[in-house]
């Protein structure tokens, strides 16, 4: 199995709540992965910094992966592989690519004991509640491929993936932050007929199955359709319309992020 959860955060993501939040999280749901906790500045790094369960996350992040010039990545890695979370800070809060975190699953089918769709579905419940999180999904990397990239003789891209241009597209799971719910409503996004829907933090959780590996079914392509006809097909980004035009929230007009 391979696959990403990726949040878009709405503050810096070096700062002392968010990673204090995320730490607990991570000793919530991931109690062994946790015990061989490390942080790097990137995947090549020849000593990642033990943080264990002991250590504070935010203090070993600042010395193994000090952001320079306001800018910085880190990645975490665990007692065991196929798990790696990679951060990316900025010291504003715009433009949204600048905080991001996204986790990656790399071979696992068990993770803590549960199948990988099960945990993830609870740790994105999880960092949706507790972080102030703009827009965040979670997918299989072939459902990503499908919908986004493009393989041909120029190379390897990803398109669609700029929120401030439309929601990159509507996968297993999906999150939709304050600033969606002024822009396509409250109550049009609780009433969709997705699997499910539920209000969590200060957005709307869509789900189209229970399980991550459902994507190719029929049934998951009729919710995901008659989703996106529901909400608005403005909103979405359609590789097979990509010069349409779309409606993306304005991420300027954000209060304050509440703290992690």
């Amino acid at each position: 199995m391979h696959l990403w959860c990726d949040f878009h955060v709405r503050g810096p993501m070096f700062a002392e709540e968010q990673l204090d939040g995320l730490q607990s999280v991570i000793h919530r749901l991931l109690p062994k992965w946790s015990a061989g906790l490390r942080v790097a500045r990137d995947e090549d790094s020849p000593d990642p910094l033990l943080v264990g369960r002991a250590g504070r996350l935010y203090d070993c992040l600042h010395q193994a992966a000090p952001p320079k010039r306001g800018l910085g990545p880190a990645v975490l890695t665990g007692s065991y592989k196929g798990l790696s979370f990679f951060l990316n800070h900025f010291e504003g809060t715009l433009p949204p690519v600048l905080n991001t975190m996204a986790i990656e699953v790399y071979g696992p089918s068990v993770i803590e004991g549960q199948a990988v769709s099960i945990w993830a579905r609870t740790f994105f419940e999880a960092v949706t509640a507790q972080f102030p999180i703009r827009y965040a999904n979670v997918r299989l990397a072939e459902e990503f491929r499908a919908k986004n990239m493009i393989d041909d003789e120029t190379g390897v891209e990803a398109i669609g993936v700029d929120i401030t241009d439309a929601i990159p597209g509507l996968y297993w799971l999906n999150y939709l932050g304050a600033l969606y719910l002024d822009l396509i409503g409250r109550e049009r996004l609780l009433s969709a007929p997705a699997f499910e829907v539920k209000p969590v933090g200060d957005g709307v959780l869509l789900a189209l199955d229970s399980s991550a590996e459902a994507w190719q079914s029929d049934a998951y392509r009729a919710r995901e359709q008659a989703t996106i006809e529901h909400l608005g097909k403005e909103f979405f980004f359609s590789r097979y319309e990509p010069e349409r035009k779309t409606i993306a929230p304005d991420f300027a007009r954000e209060s304050k992020p509440r703290p992690g």
